[in-house]
């Protein structure tokens, strides 16, 4: 059996004789297994309190330029 060949992280290639003996299913699932990665995001009062610091200091900095 053949390595399978990636093409720019969006499909890759299989063997035909793969293919057949997946029952000709195309299921992406029956040829690659797929990762997914825990991406893990603040909460989001954390997220409104670095907004309303960045906004204080950016009404301070343009306060000095006035």
């Amino acid at each position: 059996m053949r390595i399978q060949t990636s093409i720019k992280h969006h499909g890759f290639l299989m063997p035909l004789a793969a293919i057949k003996e997946n029952d000709w299913n195309f299921s992406i699932k029956r040829y690659k297994e797929m990762v997914h990665e825990e991406v893990v995001h603040d909460l989001p009062l954390e997220i409104l309190k670095r907004i309303k610091s960045l906004d204080s200091e950016r009404a301070n900095l343009i306060n000095l330029l006035s």
